[in-house]
């Protein structure tokens, strides 16, 4: 039997996700550059990206949304209000992002861990592969998922439009701190979804 998800009534709006969002979708694609001993931070804040992308649009819906971290249970409730999270490769996506959410967070601690292997001689854990393919992934889920947001409505400027722009309005722009790479690059470089 399946636990009853408890649902969070809200009046805010859902940039307060969003925003969030933005921030780890920002930070696994940074991470995701820096060599696979920083893969499982990439892999967290991906899962925490796509988590709070579809609460968003849960918000913006029906101004509420689950307290829960499992990406498929908040997929479900999703594919009320539209067919792409009824589309396999949509709930393929949600299912790899999910096995990191245990993982990444707590390595051989984790309580869920899809990857564990035991033998007679010894036990794996809060190990996993983070690939290139990974990152193409979340491109893809995060341009889908911000595709069915309505920025118009927001007081404030779209982060990730703002990117694109180069708009120096926007703290993601105006406060990056590394010379030799632009918070530009890092949500362009390769990502055949958010470009300019």
């Amino acid at each position: 039997m399946s636990k009853k998800l408890n649902i969070i009534k809200t009046d805010k709006p859902f940039w307060f996700f969003t925003d969030q969002a933005d921030e780890d979708y920002i930070s696994a694609r940074l991470l995701s550059c820096c060599g696979n001993t920083l893969w499982h931070v990439a892999a967290y804040h991906s899962h925490q990206a796509v988590e709070k992308y579809i609460k968003s649009y849960l918000v913006q819906e029906k101004k509420e949304y689950p307290d829960t971290h499992n990406l498929k249970a908040i997929g479900k409730l999703a594919e009320e209000l539209n067919a792409i999270f009824k589309e396999e490769k949509t709930k393929q996506q949600l299912e790899l992002f999910d096995q990191f959410e245990q993982v990444s967070r707590y390595g051989g601690f984790a309580k869920y861990d899809p990857s564990s292997v035991r033998t007679q001689n010894y036990t794996i854990v809060g190990g996993f592969a983070w690939t290139d393919s990974n990152i193409r992934q979340l491109d893809e889920l995060v341009f889908n998922i911000r595709g069915l947001l309505d920025f118009s409505s927001k007081p404030t400027l779209d982060n990730l439009k703002s990117v694109l722009n180069e708009d120096s309005k926007i703290g993601f722009v105006s406060d990056w701190k590394l010379p030799t790479l632009s918070i530009k690059q890092v949500l362009t470089q390769d990502n055949q979804y958010f470009k300019r």
